[in-house]
C-alpha cells in the first residue's frame, strides 16, 4: 500500500478537521489508504513491513540548560527560539536560532532537580536546549536572546561532547525519576498529561496548569507546546478529582485547538477524550 491507493469511495468520509498541532490522537482526514492508517493505533489493520528513510546524524550538538526567575521570560525564549526554527531560510549551521530541541521543566521540578544537582537559588524554571552545528557552534546570537530574555546567563551549564552531555541528561532525568519517588511515597497512582495546543495558547494552557490545586510538577517538550503535568493524589478522594482536573484540562486543550494525546497515543482509557476531541458521531463511523 502507498499513497497511491486512494479511499474507496463507499468508505466513511471524515467532516473532523485534525489540529494544527503534534498529535497522535484521532483518524486523520486524508485522500489515501496509507495516511489513514499510519498512526491508528492498530484499529484499521496490522502493519506488517515498513520501509522508512532514516535522516544524516547531526555533525555535533551542543547541549545548554538555562534557568530563568521568572516563567514569562522562559516563555518569551522559548517564543524567539521557536520563530527561529520555524524559519524555512534557517538551516542547523545558521547564525540564528535553531533549536534541535527545548524542554521545560517548572519551579517543582527543580525540587527535584535540587537533590541531586546544584540549583542557584533565584532559578523558578529552566529550559534543556540542544542545538546542532558544524563542529563550531556560534553561541553569540543564543547568548544575546537569552539575555534579552533575562535568563540567568552566568549559570549556564553548556555541554559540549557526549560525555559532557550526559551530564545534563542526567540533571533531565532526574525529574522522571523524582516522580517515581514521590508515587512509590503516596502509594497511590500518578495523572499525567499528554495535551498539545497550539503556539498562540502556550500561555493560556500553562496558566491553567499553574492553578490546579494537588501537587504536582510540569515538564516537558514546549518547543511545540506539548507539556505533561504529573498529578500526585495522596488518597482515594483526590484520585477522583485528579481524574476529573484531568478530563477538565483535556477539554480546555481541545476548546483551544489542541489534541488529547501529542505522543502516547488514545489506548483505553482514554477512549472518552477522543470523543471529545473528534466528536461521537466521527468516532461511531469507524
Amino acid at each position: 500500500i502507498d499513497r497511491s491507493v486512494p479511499i474507496p469511495s463507499d468508505f466513511p468520509q471524515l467532516s473532523w478537521k485534525l489540529p494544527n498541532v503534534k498529535t497522535a490522537a484521532g483518524y486523520h482526514p486524508t485522500e489515501n489508504m496509507l495516511d489513514l492508517m499510519i498512526g491508528q493505533e492498530g484499529t484499521l489493520g496490522v502493519i506488517t513491513r515498513a520501509w522508512i528513510k532514516v535522516i544524516p546524524a547531526p555533525i555535533a550538538v551542543m547541549g545548554l540548560i538555562v534557568w530563568f526567575s521568572e516563567l514569562e521570560d522562559a516563555i518569551g525564549f522559548v517564543e524567539l527560539a521557536r520563530a527561529g526554527a520555524q524559519r524555512p531560510d534557517v538551516s542547523a549551521q545558521s547564525n540564528s536560532l535553531n533549536p534541535r530541541a527545548i524542554e521545560f521543566f517548572d519551579h517543582q521540578c527543580l525540587e527535584l532537580i535540587r537533590k541531586r544537582v546544584e540549583i542557584p537559588e533565584e532559578a523558578h524554571c529552566g529550559l534543556f536546549i540542544e542545538i546542532e552545528h558544524d563542529g563550531e557552534p556560534d553561541l553569540e546570537p543564543w547568548l544575546e536572546s537569552l539575555e534579552q530574555s533575562n535568563a540567568l546567563v552566568e549559570e549556564i551549564i553548556a555541554a559540549e561532547t557526549a560525555e559532557e552531555r550526559e551530564r545534563l541528561y542526567a540533571i533531565r532525568h532526574a525529574i522522571p525519576a523524582g516522580v517515581n519517588e514521590i508515587v512509590i511515597a503516596n502509594g497511590m497512582p500518578k495523572i499525567g498529561t499528554d495535551f498539545s495546543v497550539p503556539d498562540s495558547a502556550l500561555r493560556e494552557i500553562m496558566k491553567h496548569y499553574e492553578h490546579v490545586p494537588l501537587r504536582n510538577v510540569l515538564f516537558g517538550h514546549i518547543g511545540d507546546n506539548h507539556l505533561h503535568l504529573n498529578l500526585f493524589p495522596q488518597n482515594e478522594q483526590e484520585l477522583e478529582q485528579a481524574r476529573h482536573l484531568y478530563r477538565d484540562l483535556a477539554l480546555k486543550a481541545v476548546a483551544l485547538g489542541g489534541s488529547v494525546s501529542a505522543e502516547h497515543g488514545i489506548g483505553k482509557i482514554k477512549t472518552q477524550l477522543l470523543s471529545d476531541m473528534m466528536g461521537l458521531e466521527v468516532v461511531k463511523l469507524y
